[in-house]
């Protein structure tokens, strides 16, 4: 809900403010007064609709004007009525591209991959299947010096997974320490 650019939490604090200025009775009777001016705009609205109609009617033009206030969806349903020949040709070449792109995506998948066909080619003439591709090193986690192994006393330590090495940061001097016995 947004009416002229303020929202339903700004519409509630609104609301409660006015009702701690004027009270609720006051804003009883505003309501009731408020009821009688919107009827007054339909009636309103009704007659003028009316007179133009009987107009557009005498120039012997084909529209209709509409006899209810206007809204959000009556004014949506105008303005699509009005871009329909705008975008009915727009439509139809999105469905268009939406087909040849369903169709190209049916026959890549229909494609077998390349290992399949030199395999069944290989085998028909009577080759011999290819030689297997090396097989790759497996990364290792290391991350620079932060992942290489420590050396103590000379004899290097690998660094345990629990344990991250932080520096000294993950030591503790004494001076830190808090004083308990």
């Amino acid at each position: 809900m947004n009416i002229l650019g303020i929202g339903a939490p700004e519409l509630i604090v609104i609301l409660m403010i006015a009702i701690i200025v004027a009270g609720p009775k006051r804003m009883i009777r505003w309501a009731y007064v408020l009821g009688q001016y919107v009827g007054k705009l339909r009636i309103m609205w009704g007659d003028v609709a009316k007179m133009i109609q009987a107009e557009v009617d005498a120039a012997g033009l084909d529209v209709q004007v509409p006899t209810d206030l206007p809204n959000r969806a009556n004014v949506s349903r105008m303005i699509q009525q009005a871009a329909k020949p705008l975008s009915d040709p727009l439509n139809k070449a999105a469905r268009e591209v939406e087909d040849e792109y369903r169709r190209t995506q049916k026959e890549v998948s229909a494609v077998k991959p390349i290992e399949q066909i030199v395999a069944a080619a290989q085998k028909h003439n009577g080759l011999p299947a290819a030689p297997a591709l090396p097989e790759l090193p497996t990364p290792t986690s290391e991350f620079g010096s932060w992942g290489a192994s420590h050396q103590t006393n000379g004899a290097a330590q690998p660094v345990s997974p629990t344990s991250p090495d932080l520096g000294t940061w993950g030591t503790r001097s004494d001076a830190d320490a808090p004083d308990r016995p």
